[in-house]
Parts: C-alpha cells; structure tokens; sequence
C-alpha cells in the first residue's frame, strides 16, 4: 500500500451502535420492558439515509452495523419513524457520535410511552337527570375479576353527571363500579 492509502486506512475508525428501546412510564421515567417492533432510521449529520430499516427485536435492541468515520465524517443521527402499536412515536433525533476506538458498541438508549386512553361516561336518575357526588371505582382486570388491590383511582359525578377517568393504558381491559 501507498504511504496515502495506509494513512486512509488508519485513520478510519469502524463501529456498532447498538440501540436499546425501554418503556416510558407515565410520569417520564423508563424502566426495563422491552419495545419490540419500533423501526428506526439512520441520517448522517447531513440528512442522508444510511442503510435500510432498523427494527427493534423481542430484547428491544437494533443494532447499526459498521459505522465508519475519518476526519470530520463522524456524526449521525438515529430516528424513529414507526412506534409499535400502542405506543407514542418518539421524534427526538438521536445524535451519534463516533469516537471510541474501532471494535467496540456504543449504547444508545431510547424510550416510548404507552398510550394513554380515558373513559367518560354519565350518571343519571331515573328521570335522566344528572346526579352529582356519585362515586365509582375504576379497576383493572385480566381475568374478569376484581378486588381492591386491583383498583387504580375513584371518580365522583361532576355537577353535570360527567364522570371522567384518565391516563389509562390502552388495550387493557377495566372494570367500572358504582361505590355510592
């Protein structure tokens, strides 16, 4: 090899980026379940795609193979274009920077929330009259059955009959029941 070519060669660093997908709790914090099927892009710094698609698997990870850099060739963004269902699409563009030595995995950790659904409905008399002040329970429920330890809030009618749970994660099944 020509001194020029060995130069070139060298001064390329290879790396993997692998991304790890977590889910977001409602109150912003992630915890350590898994986000299968988010499918992600990667952009070099200048907006261009790299590759193809990238999905997460069962682990929630994705990895992005081989990123190469030289002399002012090293950043990249990583960006989420599809969330799974049942989750919100996360729109932060994700810098990647490569700067560690040729060989290793640079971690690049992301999250999603759940969706999140409410339920609205009325009480009324007999008459069709709103009632206020009536209390209900809301519980979650696999099996069809409930109990207090599966209770997640209570609601009382507003002044128009309206009774109003919300932040419940979709796809579940719940249970509503008339306290007083």
């Amino acid at each position: 090899l020509s001194q020029q070519a060995r130069n070139e060669t060298q001064s390329k660093i290879v790396q993997d980026v692998e991304l790890l997908k977590l889910q977001k709790l409602p109150d912003g914090t992630e915890n350590q379940i898994p986000v299968p099927g988010a499918v992600f892009y990667l952009f070099t710094a200048d907006g261009v795609q790299i590759g193809g698609r990238y999905v997460t698997n069962s682990e929630g990870k994705a990895l992005f193979t081989a990123l190469k850099t030289k002399a002012g060739e090293n950043e990249y963004v990583v960006k989420e274009l599809n969330a799974p269902q049942g989750f919100v699409l996360d729109t932060t563009e994700y810098p990647v920077t490569i700067t560690a030595k040729a060989g290793t995995i640079q971690l690049l950790k992301v999250s999603d929330a759940r969706l999140r659904g409410e339920v609205v409905f009325l009480k009324q008399d007999q008459y069709g009259k709103p009632v206020s002040g009536a209390l209900f329970a809301i519980y979650k429920t696999e099996s069809g059955s409930f109990d207090e330890t599966t209770q997640l809030s209570q609601a009382a009618s507003d002044d128009h009959g309206q009774v109003h749970f919300t932040d419940l994660e979709l796809g579940q099944t719940y249970v509503i029941a008339e306290l007083s």
